[in-house]
């Protein structure tokens, strides 16, 4: 499984994901289990060298026979090395189409997140969040997670924790409303709206969102270590931010390979 994290504020976007990767298998009864557990995947990737575009994923890590990694620097290749002026609803778009021919009635579920700042027209100010759903063998229509909203923080993958510090109750909550038929009209929302953290400002500066953003997944890593079962939150954080003068830029980051050894890289 995963924990991925995105935030807006006023300067810009904030990705973090943990770098665990589960392998699951079925039992004798044909129950699912984690088989294994790897702590080195990569979940985010910049989609152009020096553009200010990128791509989150959760869920599955691999589609057909590829790795969700290969697969989308084979999209920024095959696909965005062309493209020069993009909206980022049509690289979404475009992403959807790439994956449509990929994906087999055997995948597992898996989502994307594309993001970033447009520079072809007039929403080039404004970051767009764009979310991509592969659930049940259904491949959805990229949507527009974000609109109207300055200041802007979602999560994927398994969230209970970040949902009990942030939003102050479990998922799990409504399930239990309504076993114990419970029937106040909107009662989820009333509770979110009482027991929610106040996020801060739009303007909050970038640092502080990326110090709050990396909270949450270091937050969800510690708390699976001590839950029983598998740990499948883990590995390393990941964090990247985008903005619109300085675009793309990783601020922690895994490597399998010793950079210094590779002073050439721009992968």
């Amino acid at each position: 499984m995963t924990i991925a994290v995105i935030m807006r504020v006023n300067d810009g976007l904030v990705l973090a994901t943990d770098s665990a990767s589960s392998v699951t298998l079925l039992d004798e009864e044909g129950n699912e289990f984690v088989y294994h557990v790897y702590n080195h995947a990569d979940k985010i990737f910049n989609l152009k060298k020096e553009k200010s575009i990128a791509c989150m994923t959760w869920g599955a890590g691999n589609l057909s026979d590829k790795s969700i990694s290969t697969i989308a620097k084979d999209f920024r290749k095959e696909v965005m090395g062309n493209i020069k002026e993009f909206t980022v609803k049509e690289i979404s778009d475009e992403f959807k189409e790439y994956i449509k021919k990929i994906i087999t009635d055997e995948d597992k579920d898996v989502g994307f997140i594309i993001c970033g700042y447009s520079n072809k027209d007039e929403s080039e100010d404004i970051p767009e969040v764009y979310e991509i759903q592969y659930t049940n063998g259904e491949l959805q229509d990229p949507k527009l997670i974000n609109e109207g909203q300055p200041i802007f923080i979602n999560w994927y993958g398994e969230g209970q924790y970040i949902s009990r510090l942030v939003l102050g109750f479990d998922p799990l909550l409504d399930n239990i409303i309504n076993e114990y038929d419970i029937s106040e009209e909107n009662i989820m929302e009333n509770i979110k709206n009482k027991l929610s953290l106040p996020l801060g400002v739009p303007s909050m500066p970038i640092q502080d969102a990326i110090e709050f953003v990396e909270t949450l997944v270091y937050v969800t890593i510690q708390m699976s270590k001590f839950v029983p079962g598998a740990q499948t939150v883990g590995g390393e954080i990941d964090i990247a931010v985008i903005t619109k003068h300085e675009e793309f830029k990783w601020i922690k980051r895994k490597h399998y390979y010793n950079k210094e050894l590779n002073p050439n890289d721009n992968r």
